[in-house]
Order: C-alpha cells, then sequence, then structure tokens
C-alpha cells in the first residue's frame, strides 16, 4: 500500500456510511500517520441507504475523529 508513497500530501479515505469503519480503515489512517500525512478528506458514501441519526452520528465521528 505504503510503495510509492512518499511525498503525499493528503489522503482521501472513503468510508460507506451503511458499513462504518472497518479494520482496513483504522490501517490505512495508521499508515497515513506514519508516513506524516496531517490532512484527511473524508468521503461518506451511501448515505442515502442509512437513516438521519446514523447519518449524523457518522458525520460527527470523522468531523471530530483523528488519525494520530
Amino acid at each position: 500500500m505504503i510503495a510509492g508513497a512518499s511525498g503525499v500530501d493528503a489522503l482521501v479515505l472513503v468510508v460507506a456510511a451503511d458499513d462504518g469503519v472497518m479494520p482496513q480503515t483504522r490501517e490505512h489512517l495508521h499508515v497515513a500517520g506514519l508516513l506524516g500525512v496531517d490532512r484527511i478528506i473524508v468521503a461518506l458514501t451511501k448515505v442515502d441507504l442509512v437513516d438521519d441519526e446514523t447519518l449524523a452520528m457518522a458525520k460527527q465521528t470523522y468531523a471530530t475523529s483523528s488519525h494520530r
């Protein structure tokens, strides 16, 4: 995953709202931290498949979380 990843300034993390954080999500965030990536853009997909409460929780989770 990290081959040729030098000089990465930002990470786009795609997360399905109906699945949430998966084990590989945490691994990717850990590797991003090791590479010194300090900017993450979260693309929350499948928002049409969850209710408003679940969507609000997902947005709050990613708005306040840190990968370090």
